[in-house]
């Protein structure tokens, strides 16, 4: 492989990493805003029994999702950090060895934000699915009640 097409390998690389941490950003914004709205508007207020339930499980599935979230794009901080310090260790090994010839550094995500990253989708899930079951359950009448 020339060096050429290894700068295009690792340019490509780059680029979709930057769109998969934009994407995670996105999300979390979302689901930050999210709940944000939801407890500043109250909802809920007149809610009993089973929409109760699931618009609060609703707001700690957010609240989850915001952690692992955050943690999640501190992957991204991380996957830099790590590239560099690869880099000059990469340059000090060729620089004591003579050698001219550059090989790449490639750095591989723990799997702690890997984890993190698929709790933030499930716990993401969760929320909408809880959302959706209160907004079903929320207007349907219970005995007594007119």
């Amino acid at each position: 492989m020339t060096a050429e097409e290894l700068r295009a390998v690792f340019a490509l690389a780059d680029a979709r990493e930057q769109k998969h941490y934009a994407w995670l950003r996105q999300l979390l914004v979302l689901a930050s805003g999210a709940l944000t709205v939801l407890v500043a508007l109250r909802a809920g207020a007149q809610s009993t029994g089973a929409a109760l339930f699931w618009l609060r499980s609703a707001w700690v599935s957010l609240g989850i999702a915001i952690v692992f979230g955050a943690f999640s794009l501190h992957g991204e901080v991380w996957m830099a950090r790590e590239l560099v310090r690869l880099t000059v260790e990469e340059n000090k090994q060729r620089s004591l060895s003579g050698s001219r010839l550059p090989s790449p550094s490639v750095a591989r995500l723990p799997a702690r934000y890997i984890w993190s990253e698929r709790l933030f989708y499930t716990a993401l899930l969760a929320a909408v699915v809880s959302l959706v079951l209160y907004a079903v359950l929320h207007d349907v009448p219970t005995p007594g009640r007119f």
